[in-house]
Order: structure tokens, then C-alpha cells, then sequence
């Protein structure tokens, strides 16, 4: 079976989504050939960081500016874009605005409609400001109705999304993936010879961070945490690789706390294998999550971490390496406990890659189960 595929989202920048999908179709290429035939849309944002590697990929992307002013003309804009080209799969990863991608792919005949949720909070959930709250309502009630699929990056991620209308829904959560040979190189570096390439000093503890600089990820708190370890190892080096809106205030911060010496602020990076080889824990304080697929990342190269209580149990692959404390627990106890755990000795890396690329969350396992979902759903079964 020979199947066409549209992936829909808001934009193709530097997020965990997009790297997924990025991961993931080639990946799906290498396995299907021919077999599968997959195309972007974006609707807020035209091109972005990723949109020339999937270009490269031998992908079309699209994109159709959403302006809620115009909606009708949007409706009509993204109507011919589907009809046009005859998609068997529309997959849509925009949450709640599903309920308005996925009625029309239904309407020109798209058999096989996803609604894919990353994350266990969304913006309608608020019940502020009350327009986007019962707007959201709405739309995912119009996205339950239209009788397609959703997909979630957990259970806990579905819960969130459907709540009441779980019943109403065909589901099921989906595991994405990471392409454990990036991390394999990785595992087979000595961390000492990591450590001088990147310049980090050989006898520091370090403590590292990979996401975005928003709110979700509780960075101020993360840097109150890593204030009250430095004021007990005077060498420990506090690694944030990510960016985002609160970069300057996150530096502003580093330095009201008297530690930016010991804070490296690295921007977006392609290297975040190779940064988890390096370091000595992975703090993770995050406010909400979806799943958090960096801590599988953070698994794969034998990374111990420290996370919030709030974070889906799915996540947790290698045992004894994902430790958690609740968000009420002051910075200094989530200091104390971060402090405790780098003195364990770290797990064997390879052992821990094995486990990771066996399970649901290596990519190979992940493009396999999305493409027997397609082929099933295509068939209405």
C-alpha cells in the first residue's frame, strides 16, 4: 500500500516536535521507500529552521497563513491545498486547532485524520482570556466530532486533551523516538576527551539543561537550584543549551544570583548527545510536560536525571536513571538530592543505549508503529 502523507503544524522551528518529525521521516523513507510519500504544511509561521533539511529530504513544504480575521478565506486556501494533493494521511500536530484542520481534510476526503497532543497543557485550558478559552472548546470539541484519531505523546497528554470526551474518541498513545546511532557515537566517546573539545574543566561537576527558555521549564527555579549547589562545590559548571524568549532573562538572573561565571548559556544546539555524554546529571524541573522526550535522550548515553513529579512515568526506560521530587520541595532540597546522585557512579552507557534502542522510543520502533497506525486506519479498520 502506497500512502500519502501531510504532516500540519504551526511552524518548523527549533522545537521538540519538529526535531521529532524531522528525525522521523527519514527514517520512515529508509523503511517504506516508495511506499510512503510525506509532505509539511505550516500555517503561522512560513519557512523556519528546519523546512531546508526536510526539503533536502526530497519533502514539499507548504504553508498557509492562518489569519483568524480571514478565517473563511483560510478554510477555502487550505481546502485546495488538500484537494490538490490527495492526501491519504492528514496528521496534525496543533493540539485544539485540529478541530479546525481536520473537518476540512474530511471534507475533500481525506480518509485517514490524526490529531496528534504534545503536551498535558494547552492554552484553551485557561480560562483567561475567555475568547481563546471558548474558542479552544469549541475547536477541540469539532476535532473529537470529526471521527478521526488522536495520538498522544502520553496518556497523561490524551487525558488532558479529551478529558470528558475520552469515550468519544478513538486513541492511543504513541511513543515518538530518537535515532539512537546519533547517540551511539556519542556513548563511544570518552567523556574526558568530550570535556576538553568542549571546554568544559575536567574536574567540574556539571549540571545541564536542553529545552526551550519558557515558562514550562521553571528555568528561574532550575537557577535558584544550581545557586545552592555552587555554594557547596565552588567548581560545579551550570550547562543550558536551548534558547527562547527568556534567554535575557535568564542571564539577567545568573547574574543577580553572583553565579553567571559558572552559568554557560549555549544557544540552540546540534550537538546535545555529545553534551549528555559530557555532563554529570540532567536537571529536568519542569513545570508540566507531555512526556519529555529529551530525558530519553538523556537515557540513551547513560545520563542519571532529576525531574519533577509532574512528568508521565512512560518516560522512565532505564531503570535508576530518572530520580523525581516534587515541585514543592525548596531549590535547597533539589540541591541536596542533585548533589547525592552525581556521587553514584553512572550506569554502563552502552547497556543503557541497548535498552533505549529496544524499546518503543528508538526511531526505528517509532516510524514502524506510525506507519502500521496509517496502514490501519487507512484500511477503517
Amino acid at each position: 500500500m502506497s500512502l500519502k502523507v501531510l504532516h500540519v503544524l504551526s511552524a518548523l522551528g527549533q522545537g521538540g516536535i519538529e526535531k521529532w518529525l524531522v528525525d522521523v521521516t527519514p527514517e520512515m523513507q529508509r523503511l517504506y521507500g516508495t511506499e510512503v510519500q510525506i509532505e509539511f504544511l505550516t500555517f503561522f509561521s512560513s519557512g523556519g529552521y528546519y523546512q531546508s533539511r526536510l526539503e533536502e529530504m526530497g519533502c514539499r513544504v507548504g504553508h498557509c497563513q492562518l489569519v483568524w480575521m480571514r478565517l473563511p478565506s483560510f478554510v477555502l486556501r487550505l481546502a485546495a491545498h488538500l484537494r490538490q494533493g490527495r492526501y491519504d494521511v492528514v496528521h496534525c500536530h496543533a493540539d485544539y486547532l485540529s478541530g479546525l484542520i481536520l473537518p476540512v481534510a474530511h471534507m475533500v476526503g481525506a480518509r485517514t485524520r490524526i490529531c496528534h497532543v504534545h503536551n498535558t497543557h494547552l492554552p484553551f485550558q485557561e480560562r483567561r482570556p475567555v475568547l481563546r478559552h471558548l474558542a479552544g472548546r469549541l475547536l477541540r470539541r469539532l476535532s473529537v466530532c470529526d471521527g478521526g484519531f488522536c495520538l498522544g505523546c502520553s496518556p497523561a497528554a490524551i487525558d488532558s486533551y479529551l478529558a470528558g470526551l475520552k469515550h468519544k474518541m478513538r486513541n492511543r498513545f504513541y511513543a515518538c523516538g530518537i535515532p539512537c546511532e546519533n547517540y551511539r557515537t556519542a556513548v563511544n566517546m570518552e567523556k574526558r576527551n568530550l570535556r576538553q573539545s568542549l571546554k568544559w574543566p575536567d574536574r567540574s561537576k556539571v549540571v545541564l539543561h536542553v529545552g526551550r527558555h519558557s515558562e514550562q521549564k521553571n528555568l528561574f527555579y532550575l537557577m535558584e537550584i544550581f545557586a545552592r549547589i555552587l555554594r557547596r562545590d565552588g567548581n560545579a559548571l551550570f550547562v543550558q543549551a536551548g534558547s527562547g524568549l527568556l534567554t535575557p532573562a535568564l542571564q539577567d538572573k545568573a547574574r543577580e544570583l553572583g553565579i553567571s561565571e559558572r552559568v554557560r548559556f549555549l544557544g540552540s544546539r546540534d550537538d546535545v548527545p555529545q553534551l549528555m555524554r559530557a555532563a554529570d546529571i540532567f536537571l529536568f524541573p519542569s513545570l508540566y510536560e507531555g512526556l519529555g522526550l529529551v530525558l530519553i535522550e538523556a537515557q540513551a548515553v547513560g545520563l542519571r536525571s532529576l525531574i519533577s513529579d509532574v512528568i508521565p512515568p512512560e518516560v522512565e526506560v532505564v531503570k535508576g536513571l530518572v530520580h523525581r521530587l516534587p515541585l514543592t520541595e525548596p531549590a535547597e532540597k533539589w540541591a541536596d538530592r542533585a548533589q547525592q546522585l552525581m556521587e553514584l557512579p553512572l550506569p554502563d552507557a552502552q547497556e543503557s543505549l541497548n535498552l533505549v534502542e529496544a524499546s518503543p522510543f528508538s526511531i526505528t520502533n517509532s516510524a514502524r508503529a506510525l506507519m502500521a497506525l496509517y496502514i490501519e486506519q487507512n484500511k477503517g479498520l
